[in-house]
């Protein structure tokens, strides 16, 4: 078990929560079960370049630089890597929202837009 499991499983009982999870956390089946019962599932997509844009230089982040040594192109090559290996746990969000070029607002507006009732519409 990892140690977020308790941390998703106490969020998943809190109403009307928006729970943000790391990349690997949906590859646990009993995580996956607890955040589909809970909600939708909302996959924020990225290229590989944007997140390695954004991860930077990755040191803290054991799984894209390794020792803390691994290149640009390394990063790149793990990101790649991860991402293949996580798309059929990612493919079964309710929804995704390609974030490139987006803001940190602009993606909450557009995940915002696809959990709320449209104004006027049933609750």
């Amino acid at each position: 078990m990892r140690w977020w499991n308790p941390a998703i499983e106490d969020a998943c009982g809190l109403a009307a929560a928006v729970i943000a999870v790391g990349g690997g956390a949906l590859l646990d089946p009993e995580n996956r079960r607890r955040l589909f019962a809970a909600g939708p599932v909302i996959c924020l997509r990225a290229t590989p370049a944007e997140i390695l844009r954004r991860v930077g230089e990755a040191r803290d982040r054991p799984l894209l630089s390794g020792d803390g040594t691994a290149s640009e192109s390394e990063r790149l090559a793990r990101i790649e890597t991860l991402l293949a290996a996580r798309a059929p746990a990612y493919a079964l969000a309710t929804h995704a929202v390609d974030t490139d070029g987006l803001t940190p607002d602009a993606v909450a507006c557009r995940v915002r837009a696809l959990v709320e009732p449209p104004l006027g519409g049933a609750a």
